[in-house]
């Protein structure tokens, strides 16, 4: 570099006119080119200052445009890009495929035994930040056996006013700890039946319109969240007024050392259903089987529902549990659409269907379960070493049902019904990077009072069978 900066001085020491070189001394001569030379070296000088600085400055993967600065990133596999002005934007998606070989029995002779596949969820999310108060995402499902697409998620966060935030669209419902989790990142394949089938419909899911919930999180508080939604069911009643659920949710996640922590949350939901039916009934987890109905279709005014959540996690090992009731407040309405008042308890055919999981997970090569502190709920597992991380998974559940079904909306001719169902399983998950995971899932259950669906007056059934399932899968 030095060598340049002597070539540059020479060849402007050279070109100076001949004209004005004749005309002064030998001495004036000197004296104008060790001037030149001075204010030459001071040029350079600052330029080569301005280049130093300038290559401080430089960042792999930095792309700088006229107005602010963008970072790109492609970590994850997805897009990923952020000004320094405070805006953000993610591209992301997920595909899902499955395989099932079951086998299902039950009383009156029914028998489900075969395999099946099926894309699980093939799903592309945006989503990102404005001017840092402003948050928006959108997520929509393709579905390729009714080659069909529908709007999964859809939502205008505002923050602005801390620690409060303000949610307006399509969301989940702030309700169960292993609901407000991501699908990539579930231990089981496929949630509890007691959350994602039986108890989980009712007002406790995205809504088919959407809600609109407060929430608010308090780090010093022991990470402290807590919830409040409206949320509009598209539907309407008798007399054409909407239907609406409420929901509700505190949980607060107090941590004792490094990479050990407590989870603690209570949640409660409330859903007007008019006049609308209800229907509990499974697959047992199983998403190809068919599924089997555990009460008849009947009328109800009103469901509540309540949700109990822990869990514990220590270094690569995790337990957790979650218990929640669902009462129903039934009725009877005749052919015009009139509710039936009796003081008979059967008539009014009121529903209590409660129940728990617990579940335990162990990383054998020693990663954590990540957990968001903000939401409190379970997220990845970040692979440390070449191989990946493996998990081990184990869960029980069991469920129990109390309801006087009715064999039609008129007749009362009633019969009394408990139900049972029960489930073990036990996993293998294998995380090969950060984007791809492999499960294989063993499960056996069995259900107890359950019913014919083809034919109810028939009375209860008993059922059990048992599953493998599989997924491929490849997050970005």
């Amino acid at each position: 570099m030095q060598k340049f900066y002597k070539l540059m001085v020479f060849t402007v020491a050279m070109c100076l006119p001949l004209s004005v070189a004749s005309a002064q001394t030998m001495e004036e001569r000197i004296k104008s080119l060790e001037a030149t030379v001075n204010q030459l070296q001071d040029t350079l000088t600052k330029m080569r200052a301005e280049m130093e600085k300038s290559d401080d400055k430089k960042e792999d993967g930095v792309v700088r445009t006229e107005g602010e600065e963008i970072t790109l990133s492609t970590t994850g596999g997805g897009i990923k890009l952020k000004s320094d002005k405070g805006s953000e934007f993610q591209f992301s998606g997920r595909l899902m495929y499955d395989y099932d070989t079951y086998d299902y029995d039950d009383s009156r002779g029914l028998n489900q035994d075969g395999d099946d596949a099926e894309w699980r969820r093939t799903r592309l999310t945006a989503k990102g930040k404005v001017m840092k108060d402003w948050k928006y995402a959108f997520a929509v499902n393709i579905d390729d056996d009714d080659e069909a697409s529908d709007v999964n998620t859809a939502y205008i966060q505002y923050n602005g006013f801390k620690p409060l935030s303000v949610t307006v669209g399509k969301f989940n419902q702030p309700f169960g700890l292993e609901q407000l989790g991501s699908s990539k990142w579930t231990s089981a394949i496929e949630r509890s039946i007691l959350g994602e089938e039986i108890l989980g419909s009712f007002g406790t899911k995205k809504p088919e319109t959407g809600g609109v919930m407060l929430s608010g999180y308090h780090k010093e508080a022991a990470n402290m969240n807590w919830f409040l939604g409206f949320f509009d069911d598209d539907q309407k009643d008798t007399d054409g007024d909407t239907r609406y659920s409420f929901g509700a949710r505190v949980a607060a996640s107090p941590h004792f050392s490094d990479g050990s922590f407590l989870h603690l949350g209570l949640a409660y939901a409330d859903q007007d259903r008019a006049v609308g039916s209800y229907q509990l009934r499974t697959r047992f987890g199983i998403h190809t089987l068919d599924r089997v109905s555990v009460t008849e279709m009947q009328a109800a005014e009103d469901a509540s529902h309540w949700g109990l959540e822990a869990a514990y996690v220590r270094g690569p090992l995790s337990l957790q549990a979650e218990y929640m009731d669902l009462e129903l407040d039934g009725g009877r309405w005749d052919s015009d659409g009139n509710k039936v008042v009796t003081n008979d308890d059967r008539v009014n055919a009121d529903l209590d269907a409660d129940g728990y999981y617990i579940q335990g997970t162990w990383t054998v090569t020693g990663e954590s379960r990540s957990y968001k502190k903000k939401g409190a709920y379970f997220g990845e597992i970040k692979p440390s070493g070449p191989m990946g991380a493996w998990e081990l998974v184990a869960r029980y559940e069991d469920i129990d049902v109390e309801n006087v079904y009715q064999q039609n909306n008129i007749v009362a001719n009633d019969v009394n019904v408990d139900a049972a169902v029960e489930k073990w399983l036990i996993g293998v998950n294998w995380y090969a990077n950060q984007n791809v995971k492999f499960m294989l899932n063993y499960s056996d259950y069995e259900a107890e009072g359950i019913l014919n669906k083809d034919d109810p007056k028939e009375g209860p059934i008993d059922g059990d069978g048992d599953a493998i399932s599989l997924r491929a899968q490849y997050a970005f």
